[in-house]
């Protein structure tokens, strides 16, 4: 029985609670929450089942003395702002001999000493290194983009080539119904010419959230990842548009595809493309769809596959499902592993789990 504290309430983080209790062989011992109202509920009440005795809490000093194998670290937007709040919450937790899976902090998909973009700092690579040392802990960052569908899923593809000459990821997601905020910062419904926080974090391309997994993927192929190239193009509505992530006015930003291009001994490699949108009435020359991906291996042989999610559960974005099971399917892996800083790379091959092997 592996003891766990589950690390944030969010739309991942409740997925990954239910997830938990659906295990015979895990234990919830901890729930840690950020926003006010929720603290002192119940566990069982986030997610609609008889009390369980764990009350959610944002006292991190009393989560960090309590005895846990693992932690499932689902903590929301550290990577936008500052990593200093979550690699201080990470680092104590390794310390205190707990094993940490997080999902919050891309940046974090792969780290090693020599690969350090801006954001994750020697500094920070040192003390990760260090806490897992002195408390014999072990670190992994999961996720799905990137996590899974940007690295692990390409890396495992190419394992049936002879010769891999570029790797293609592009992901689809209809952005109709998001939240309004969220779609300020990544210019949608401003002109193609305003400032969005979005382009500014991507533009810096080499320390982008996606350079841990381009650089993953090109090192898994054997070869050295040079530079990395930001592309992007932007589509307006022509007409006014109103859908429930917020009023489009004509003239205004309602799709965007950019990607980066991952350069190798001189020539693109690996290449990892996005397309959002809010309708699929603009730009339909682009890829389509709600919830997809798209991986195109040119090579000997070449392969061309694609992926897209549903779910049953209560959320309007699948993906939140996948990045909280990709950590909790990820337990019985990291708990056995080494002490260090675990990636894709390290950890062995892992599974989810079959229905009848889980609580109803």
């Amino acid at each position: 029985m592996a003891r766990v504290i589950q690390w944030g309430t969010g739309n991942v983080g409740l997925h990954s609670l239910r997830g938990i209790l659906e295990r015979p062989e895990l234990e919830l011992v901890g729930l840690r929450t950020y926003l006010p109202a929720k603290i002192g509920r119940d566990a069982g009440d986030f997610v609609g089942r008889p009390r369980l005795g764990v009350t959610a809490t944002d006292d991190v000093d009393a989560l960090i003395a309590t005895e846990a194998e693992c932690v499932l670290y689902n903590a929301l937007g550290t990577t936008l702002v500052s990593l200093d709040q979550p690699v201080d919450d990470i680092a104590r937790l390794l310390e205190s001999g707990k094993n940490v899976i997080a999902s919050a902090v891309d940046l974090f998909l792969y780290i090693r000493p020599g690969l350090a973009p801006a954001h994750v700092t020697p500094e920070i690579i040192a003390r990760l290194t260090a806490a897992c040392e002195a408390g014999q802990s072990t670190f992994y960052a999961a996720g799905m983009t990137p996590g899974f569908a940007l690295d692990l899923w390409p890396i495992t593809m190419t394992r049936v080539c002879r010769r891999v000459d570029h790797v293609k990821v592009t992901e689809i997601v209809n952005m109709h119904d998001y939240q309004s905020s969220t779609m300020a910062f990544m210019g949608f419904g401003l002109p193609p010419d305003a400032p969005a926080g979005m382009y500014g974090l991507f533009e810096d391309a080499q320390n982008s959230p996606y350079a841990a997994a381009l650089t993953l993927l090109v090192e898994a192929m054997g070869e050295h990842l040079d530079d990395i190239q930001y592309e992007r193009e932007l589509a307006t509505t022509p007409v006014p548009l109103s859908a429930p992530s917020g009023e489009y006015a004509p003239g205004t930003v309602v799709a965007t595809r950019f990607r980066f291009v991952g350069i190798a001994a001189g020539r693109p490699l690996a290449t990892v493309e996005y397309v959002w949108r809010v309708t699929d009435d603009v730009a339909p020359a682009w890829p389509t769809g709600h919830c997809r991906w798209i991986l195109e291996i040119s090579g000997e042989p070449t392969l061309r596959t694609e992926m897209t999610l549903s779910t049953e559960q209560d959320a309007r974005r699948p993906t939140s499902l996948t990045v909280a099971m990709h950590g909790l399917n990820a337990i019985p892996a990291v708990v056995a592993a080494p002490p260090g800083l675990a990636n894709h790379l390290t950890l062995p091959v892992f599974g989810g789990r079959g229905r009848h092997s889980l609580r109803s």
